[in-house]
């Protein structure tokens, strides 16, 4: 099973609900399956982190709220808030799949302007 992401997404915000497109394509997966989206880095913890590409994050500058992603994959409607990760897309045995996954984030009149930087990790899981 191969889960495949765009590498990098460039996206502006501005206040009130932000969303982009960012399809994950599932390769070759003969038994049913499952896809998780998770933020592993314990200084973002779901939150676009104010990053500097000379110093790295900064912890004490996030956004107020989490990023939330949210996909339907064979008419089920899945939503992750990435603070607390989930399953993005379920399905069963299939040569290829686009899954439809689109970020949102919520941006307050109290976040300040940065630059703001997140990993999002994807894990596809065979289901027994």
């Amino acid at each position: 099973m191969s889960v495949t992401a765009l590498p990098n997404v460039d996206w502006s915000t501005k206040i009130g609900q932000n969303s982009v497109s960012c399809p994950v394509q599932v390769i070759c997966v003969e038994q049913d399956w499952q896809v998780t989206a998770t933020d592993q880095n314990p200084v973002t913890s779901g939150h676009l982190t104010k990053y500097d590409s000379s110093s790295g994050y900064d912890p004490s500058i996030k956004l107020t709220n989490p990023l939330i992603l949210s996909a339907t994959y064979e008419s089920t409607d899945y939503r992750v808030d990435l603070s607390r990760g989930g399953v993005i897309a379920a399905g069963g045995p299939t040569p290829q799949s686009d899954v439809p996954v689109v970020l949102s984030q919520d941006v307050s009149w109290s976040d300040p302007v940065e630059e703001y930087r997140i990993q999002i990790t994807y894990t596809g899981n065979v289901v027994i």
